[in-house]
């Protein structure tokens, strides 16, 4: 439930799984244990479960469904029909559900039988489907294709902190080498440079800790839990959100990039405030800046010539830009002190990306 933790439920049982772990550490026992707030219809024999990603979970059972809010342990909506919150799902989908899931993109996906929707969430509409399962899923085997019992995203959602920084560096390398084509090097000195900016955390917020990315000061200068849409939506007249501007991976910061990165279409649509909680949809917004904006760096990044501390040092002085290489607004020169300390600061966590990187690829 965007804990570290997955869960696992059959008939009036569930157990905990530790992702981090890879453990069960709770479990199994009976749901009503762990979920006493649940009515005693859902406490067996879940059709389907889905963590929608706004701090709410839902729980569906035949033809209703129930809302529970995580951070309060209540449920806060329901138990009632599922067709009286979700007009948009065709009847045979507003009732006996085999599966579920967020799928991290903006999207989430209703299983039925050997049918299958996908639901935009920002949008409260479907935009795929209903149909057939083996239409868009052509890789399942065929037994794969119809009846499933459950289906889970084994990701952090907004719990990147408590994974240790080598496998944060690790699923940013693998996915900048893989997916965008950067040579290991160039990937090592962009994700240095996140490490150094935000500690490799999407949810981080300036002037926060790494174990607690979305608190820091807000504007009467009193530490706080943001939430997500006051981070979006942060505005120094009105006194909403935190203090300091920077969000996320790269710690955006300007007035329109920082925009961008809530409205960047990732997944078909923008997140907007789910954003921060998106890993995938963040290396994305920096892999599309990277190209639209910053040609210059990305060509440095994808040079198989290209060295880690090279690469490390165009992200910084070229990207990035941090206010200890500037003096009135204007860079200073790459041989002026000020900046090689800034480079050699960075450098070492660029090696750490790149270790990190052939620890699991030797």
């Amino acid at each position: 439930m965007s804990d570290g933790h997955a869960y696992f439920f059959k008939k009036n049982r569930y157990l905990r799984y530790n992702i981090a772990n890879d453990a069960v550490d709770v479990g199994p026992t009976e749901i009503a244990n762990f979920w006493p707030a649940l009515p005693a219809e859902f406490q067996a024999n879940l059709d389907a479960t889905i963590n929608w990603g706004d701090g709410h979970a839902y729980f569906f059972k035949k033809n209703r469904y129930l809302r529970y809010n995580i951070a309060n342990d209540a449920v806060d909506v329901g138990p009632t029909e599922i067709a009286n919150f979700w007009p948009a799902l065709p009847a045979e989908f507003q009732a006996n559900l085999d599966a579920t899931i967020n799928w991290g993109d903006g999207h989430a996906y209703f299983f039925k039988k050997n049918r299958y929707l996908r639901y935009n969430i920002a949008n409260d509409a479907v935009d795929v489907g209903p149909t057939e399962i083996a239409n868009f899923w052509p890789a399942l085997p065929a037994e794969f294709q119809a009846n499933l019992d459950a289906t889970i995203n084994w990701s952090w959602v907004d719990r990147w902190q408590l994974l240790d920084i080598d496998r944060r560096f690790l699923y940013v390398m693998e996915r900048l080498v893989e997916r965008y084509g950067y040579t290991v090097n160039g990937a090592a000195g962009l994700a240095g440079n996140l490490g150094a900016e935000s500690g490799v955390v999407p949810s981080r917020v300036e002037g926060s800790h790494a174990d607690t990315p979305m608190r820091s000061k807000n504007f009467q200068g009193v530490m706080t839990d943001h939430e997500p849409d006051d981070i979006m939506n942060r505005n120094a007249a009105a006194h909403i959100g935190p203090a300091l501007p920077g969000i996320g991976l790269a710690q955006w910061t300007s007035g329109s990039r920082r925009a961008k990165l809530f409205t960047h279409p990732f997944g078909g649509s923008g997140l907007g405030a789910r954003v921060i909680f998106n890993m995938d949809a963040q290396l994305d917004y920096l892999a599309h800046e990277l190209t639209s904006g910053f040609s210059g760096v990305r060509a440095v990044l994808i040079n198989p010539a290209v060295t880690v501390n090279a690469a490390c040092d165009e992200v910084v002085y070229n990207f990035e830009v941090p206010g200890a290489i500037l003096e009135n607004g204007t860079k200073l020169p790459r041989s002026d002190p000020r900046v090689q300390n800034v480079f050699a600061q960075r450098r070492t966590w660029a090696q750490h990306a790149l270790n990190a990187y052939h620890a699991a690829h030797p």
